[in-house]
């Protein structure tokens, strides 16, 4: 196992050669405490939001919701952070006076939803015609147990392949390489380039929640490609058509804007022929369902109530009747809350947990 301890109190000449060497990079000192406690307060408000507005218990939202999006678009703390800390260190490793912001987002694990990101590079999931790169930060030490950050060093030099399945076990140029742990302390900041591999496995502890915000990052110049990810849901905030330059109402630019691409790399691939697993895993599971109630509609809507939930109950343990009841109840439960959250909110299960369960039913 190597553990890394190798840490730049800023990103200077050294730390950017590093990153550009080894396609990662850790930097210290960059957020205070103070500033990662309230970064984790209006993160936990917006929750408990979005959680009233789905209409179920605390436990059935952390088990269903692992994945926030857009938080700078809503909570103004994330917005401040970006501009004061994340902007400028992110058009640094670009070698640009400016940076387009992709997207924001927050990964938590927990005792309720633990699971793994298996290894994949980011910038393959992205309809975007330039790589790019993301800073991952976490509000609270994360040690290695914790499911810290994995990469592979000098990864983001192999070139580019088609988007990782989460949901399937297909081998990966990642897996026979020696991979490299980054724990990390409060407010230290992973910089990781978009062709990285890495990964991050469950945590062995039963700490209540772990969680990580990314902030992904291109070059102020990129353009439309959805070839590389038409599945993504990113496509549904572009108001441009491919090959024009990214909308800045949903993309904004920080900093300078420039028609330099600096140090970016192009970022066009086959993309996901005939999407499966992830890629269509909630649409296979609506359309079950649609079957099994004899009715039509989203998944939000076909499980609303308690009464449609204990309905499609009766039909589950008839095809499943070795099936624990209260697993197939809590199963339900979760698609629910999973499908509302997505449908409201754009937040999800990372994991994919529901679904990959719901994948193992007789139905």
């Amino acid at each position: 196992m190597q553990i890394n301890s190798i840490r730049f109190d800023a990103y200077h000449e050294e730390a950017h050669e590093f990153y550009m060497a080894y396609g990662w990079v850790v930097l210290t000192q960059v957020l205070r405490p103070v500033q990662c406690q309230q970064l984790q307060a209006a993160w936990e408000i917006l929750c408990e939001k979005y959680r009233q507005e789905i209409g179920c218990s605390p436990e059935a939202y952390r088990r269903a919701v692992t994945q926030w999006r857009d938080l700078w678009k809503t909570e103004t703390v994330f917005h401040q952070m970006l501009t004061e800390y994340f902007a400028p260190l992110s058009a640094k490793s670009f070698e640009l006076p400016g940076t387009r912001l992709l997207h924001d987002h927050i990964i938590s694990k927990s005792s309720d939803s633990n699971g793994e990101v298996p290894w994949h590079q980011d910038s393959m999931y992205w309809p975007a015609d330039r790589t790019g790169m993301s800073l991952w930060m976490s509000f609270s030490n994360v040690p290695v147990k914790h499911g810290c950050l994995e990469v592979i060093n000098g990864s983001h030099q192999w070139g580019i392949s088609q988007p990782v399945d989460f949901m399937s076990n297909a081998p990966t140029p990642a897996d026979k390489a020696t991979p490299t742990y980054l724990p990390v302390n409060a407010g230290e900041i992973i910089m990781l380039h978009s062709r990285t591999w890495h990964r991050s496995q469950p945590t062995q502890t039963l700490q209540t929640q772990r969680p990580a915000y990314i902030s992904l990052w291109i070059p102020p110049h990129t353009k439309y490609y959805p070839l590389n990810a038409q599945w993504h849901p990113l496509n549904q905030q572009v108001m441009v058509e491919p090959g024009e330059f990214l909308n800045e109402d949903e993309f904004p630019i920080f900093g300078k804007p420039t028609t330099s691409l600096g140090n970016s790399l192009a970022n066009q691939h086959e993309g996901v022929p005939s999407p499966t697993g992830m890629f269509n895993a909630k649409k296979r599971v609506q359309t079950d369902i649609e079957r099994l109630l004899g009715r039509q509609g989203k998944l939000s809507q076909l499980l609303q109530t308690a009464q449609q939930r204990t309905a499609l109950l009766h039909v589950l343990k008839k095809t499943n009747p070795e099936t624990d009841p209260s697993q197939l109840s809590q199963l339900i439960e979760t698609v629910w809350v999973s499908a509302t959250a997505y449908e409201l909110h754009r937040s999800r299960n990372v994991f994919n947990s529901a679904y990959a369960h719901w994948a193992q039913l007789s139905i």
